[in-house]
């Protein structure tokens, strides 16, 4: 789920946004609590609140810088809590604005307004669509911290709710 005043960024400027993810470690590398390979823990796949500052170039292209958090195993749980917090940044696509430069500005498609069903240009669609990709540098541990880089990529889309809100996943 993704909540954003970013979609006045929409046509080109910055942006902020507050992130909620789900996340997960894709590698048996990082151990929480060493044991043989019979019963050494893994991170599971947790809640991952981002924030997120980006700048829109011509509404399709952009940069993003982020900081996140990882965490397992809540004390409550009566787990072994851990975690990692991530800093990095993404290159970010949408592909479905590119097409606002492709289609003829009379090419219509319906959307729920105030008014019911009614006609909107592409360019004025509620929705779009996000693909990214890029990297950063964790720090990741509960006793013993793992550091170091790493990559990531992700697809989102998003319905333009008001001009300054957005949600999506």
């Amino acid at each position: 789920l993704l909540f954003s005043p970013a979609a006045q960024a929409r046509n080109g400027g910055l942006y902020l946004e507050l992130a909620p993810a789900w996340g997960l470690y894709s590698t048996e590398e990082v151990i929480i609590e060493e044991g043989n390979d019979d019963f050494s823990d893994y991170p599971v796949a947790t809640f991952v609140p981002q924030l997120k500052a980006g700048i829109s170039l011509f509404g399709w292209a952009g940069g993003e810088a982020h900081i996140a958090g990882h965490w397992w195993d809540w004390p409550d749980a009566g787990g072994d809590p851990g975690g990692a917090g991530d800093v990095g940044g993404v290159v970010r696509v949408t592909p479905l604005e590119v097409l606002s430069y492709i289609l003829p500005d009379d090419v219509k498609i319906p959307s729920l307004g105030k008014d019911g069903l009614v006609d909107v240009t592409w360019k004025d669609r509620p929705f779009d669509l996000g693909i990214s990709m890029g990297g950063g540098y964790t720090m990741v541990g509960e006793d013993y911290a793992y550091q170091g880089s790493y990559f990531q990529w992700g697809f989102d889309i998003k319905a333009y709710i008001t001009p300054n809100f957005s949600i999506g996943l």
